[in-house]
């Protein structure tokens, strides 16, 4: 039997405890500012500092497509926060993690588990410096069967395959874990056991195998300096019912 994947534990229990997600796309001072006062308000630790690192960087102009994804505790505290953005000038196209600072690395695994998603929909790889995270973050990854360490540049990457198949090897795993199911999978999601990609154009997986298709419809457009939290029932990014203005509140 294979060992308990401990992540999915991990972003169970966050479900579980109404921990939620916020996803910023092309962030901006104002839309991130009441977020870097949390980060502020919870002092000079290594993680807030690699937070802040990310935040201050993803509204420089000079990455395509830049994303925050960050992680609230059912008291709207920030627990961690993840930056990243695309690249598609240098080979195979990917999604580059700049930063990632958790408060507790189980706090951070929902962001890793959402961004290897919005990876494998965009048919992109996911790349990450081995230096970020945390002390020890490096060590963690190098651990993962399905990662592998390139040997000119010494980032951890993950290709599509690889994707797919660690998804494939964990399906029975996530589905023993009643909060995870519902970001895992809707009720129509294909038991065969196949990659499956979900169709925007219909709202249901389909199974690439058995139903193999090339138009999987166009996701959902996120607007500058609009906040989204994570709908875990309908599964995808909702607007979030606090204004920006509460947010300083």
């Amino acid at each position: 039997m294979a060992d308990t994947h401990q992540p999915f534990i991990d972003i169970d229990n966050f479900l579980a405890n109404n921990g939620y997600v916020l996803h910023i796309q092309s962030p901006t001072v104002n839309t991130l500012q009441p977020y870097m006062d949390q980060l502020n308000a919870e002092g000079d630790l290594p993680w807030t500092r690699i937070a802040k690192y990310g935040m201050a960087e993803s509204v420089k102009d000079v990455y395509q497509n830049p994303q925050v994804i960050m992680s609230f505790d059912s008291s709207d505290n920030i627990c961690s926060v993840m930056f990243y953005y695309e690249v598609t000038d240098q080979g195979d196209p990917f999604l580059w993690i700049e930063a990632w600072g958790s408060k507790d690395s189980g706090l951070g695994s929902i962001l890793t588990f959402l961004v290897v998603d919005q990876a494998d929909r965009m048919n992109f790889d996911l790349c990450a410096n081995p230096g970020f995270g945390s002390p020890g973050m490096a060590d963690a990854l190098a651990q993962r069967p399905y990662l592998n360490k390139d040997q000119v540049t010494k980032w951890f990457k993950i290709t599509v395959p690889q994707i797919q198949a660690a998804a494939l090897e964990l399906i029975s795993q996530a589905e023993e874990h009643f909060n995870l199911q519902k970001v895992w999978h809707s009720s129509g999601f294909p038991q065969t056991g196949n990659p499956a990609r979900f169709d925007w154009n219909t709202n249901e997986w389909a199974d690439t195998v058995v139903a193999p298709q090339d138009d999987y419809g166009t996701m959902p457009a996120f607007i500058p300096d609009v906040l989204y939290k994570f709908d875990y029932d309908k599964k995808w990014w909702t607007l979030n019912q606090v204004t920006l203005m509460d947010s300083f509140q």
